[in-house]
């Protein structure tokens, strides 16, 4: 039987991350020391990720985002509009909607921008104007162009670190902390249970704090049967298995949290 390529090839295409199969992925992220099994993410996400985890600069910013990109590349909204870039610094065009706002790390082209807030009335996204080597200076002049975009599914708080107190009375500054807030659509959630506002009694809630059947074709077994559909929660920790990827990726002393922001539909 003839073969398109010989063992010797075979098996260094298996030790390449972008032509190694999926069924290799795991076993060749963990000998890279990334473990990959627990994360569940799909194959083209993990290899993306383990590209950037390899091949970019340990524990720096840019790196980070890269990386976050990577691993989470099955969640980036994809699509193309026409923007116009204002004075303020601000982006206008009428593709734009709500969930572009609310700061939101966005890649236009090969520019990221990092988003603050939006305005319907005017179709306005506002831009943040700090420059950084990972976020792009905003633009604030320009005719409108037809480009493609891509909204992030995350983005990265650095809280100033606060003191804490030592032995006889000295103050020494707390551990650097990096929070990755998730945005994500409302079916990438997979909640507990669910509580009312005030913790009020339950009326006319649906069902919850027990295992409900999502893929059966009875609307009872799937939500409780009827509105007002629970409103559901994940708590501040978010993704402990995805945290541990980036123990060994991230700079000395500094602690990442991840946790889910807020989500909306897409």
């Amino acid at each position: 039987m003839l073969r398109e390529e010989s063992h010797v090839r075979e098996a260094r295409a298996d030790t390449q991350i972008h032509r190694a199969p999926r069924d290799y992925l795991e076993t060749l992220a963990t000998l890279y020391g990334l473990p990959l099994q627990a994360t569940e993410t799909p194959h083209l996400s993990q290899r993306a990720f383990i590209h950037e985890a390899l091949y970019s600069v340990r524990g720096s910013y840019t790196a980070l985002i890269n990386q976050l990109s990577g691993l989470f590349r099955h969640l980036i909204e994809e699509t193309t509009a026409t923007l116009t870039p204002g004075a303020d610094p601000y982006l206008v065009s009428p593709d734009i909607t709500a969930s572009w706002g609310e700061e939101r790390l966005i890649r236009v082209s090969d520019a990221l921008y990092h988003s603050t807030h939006y305005d319907s009335g005017t179709a306005r996204l506002y831009l943040s104007p700090a420059r950084s080597l990972a976020i792009t200076g905003a633009p604030t002049s320009g005719s409108a162009q037809s480009v493609d975009v891509e909204l992030l599914p995350f983005v990265i708080r650095e809280p100033q670190p606060g003191q804490i107190k030592a032995p006889r009375g000295r103050t020494v500054e707390a551990q650097c902390t990096v929070i990755i807030d998730m945005i994500s659509p409302e079916t990438e959630i997979t909640p507990p249970s669910y509580w009312r506002e005030n913790a009020d009694a339950r009326t006319n809630d649906p069902f919850g704090a027990h295992i409900l059947d999502i893929f059966s074709a009875t609307d009872s077994e799937r939500n409780g049967g009827q509105p007002p559909y629970p409103l559901y929660f994940t708590g501040e920790d978010f993704g402990p298995a995805i945290r541990s990827l980036f123990s060994d990726l991230l700079a000395a002393g500094v602690e990442l949290r991840m946790r889910l922001r807020r989500t909306h539909n897409p």
